[in-house]
């Protein structure tokens, strides 16, 4: 069987702890399992069946936004859609609901996930896929990177201002573990990193919304309420 030669006690898996079981959901038997009554720390596989979970729940939207209003007010906190602002995702018509109001006001105190989540690599923290965990995020809590040149040009352009040069022998953009303060050597960058996480804050969020919407937005210390 194709199976045990490849899983099986003669394999490449068979000095390692793999955990394998392939199930016929028509005859409802078991047709190979290797150490599948084992509890295994799932890995990267459990991906698929967090995909699978999230569009049987969300199935073609999600929330974005949670508000109410009073008067000239309205009173906003966030779901952790990622959407706005990120690629070419449908973006939330954020415009359209905040220009009837004169203040606008956000809290991220409904957030009780850390930015990290359990097992997170910490020296992943400047890749594109460790994005950090945020109430609302803008830009997919991403910087963008372009090479202009032997020099980076960011969006949005707020970070621009945040970046020094260095000596280091770094071949691209790098932001400090603890700011969102960026260094490049221009003898050796290269510019293949084209999204780099930054630091997620309250206050950032609601100057960089306020630049895309056009509307100022106040931060609030406690959860929006009527």
């Amino acid at each position: 069987m194709k199976l045990e030669s490849a899983l099986g006690d003669q394999s490449f898996f068979s000095g390692h702890l793999t955990g394998f079981m392939l199930y016929d959901l028509d005859s409802q038997q078991v047709l190979f399992e290797k150490n599948s009554q084992i509890r295994i720390i799932p890995a990267s596989t459990t991906k698929l069946w967090t995909l699978f979970a999230s569009i049987l729940i969300l199935q073609d939207s999600t929330q974005t936004l949670r508000y109410v209003t009073s008067g000239d007010t309205i009173k906003i906190w966030g779901s952790g859609d990622p959407s706005w602002k990120y690629k070419k995702f449908t973006q939330p018509d954020f415009q359209k609901l905040l220009s009837p109001y004169s203040v606008v006001q956000f809290s991220d105190a409904n957030q009780v996930s850390p930015g990290f989540g359990y097992g997170w690599q910490w020296d992943d923290y400047y890749y594109d896929y460790s994005a950090e965990r945020s109430s609302l995020p803008i830009f997919g809590n991403l910087v963008e990177v372009r090479k202009v040149g032997n020099q980076p040009t960011v969006f949005p352009l707020l970070f621009q201002s945040a970046i020094r040069m260095t000596n280091r022998p770094i071949k691209e953009l790098e932001r400090d573990f603890h700011s969102n303060t960026f260094a490049y050597n221009p003898a050796t960058f290269l510019g293949r990193e084209k999204y780099i996480p930054f630091l997620t804050q309250p206050d950032l969020l609601v100057q960089l919304a306020a630049e895309e919407t056009g509307k100022k937005m106040d931060l609030l210390s406690g959860k929006p309420s009527r």
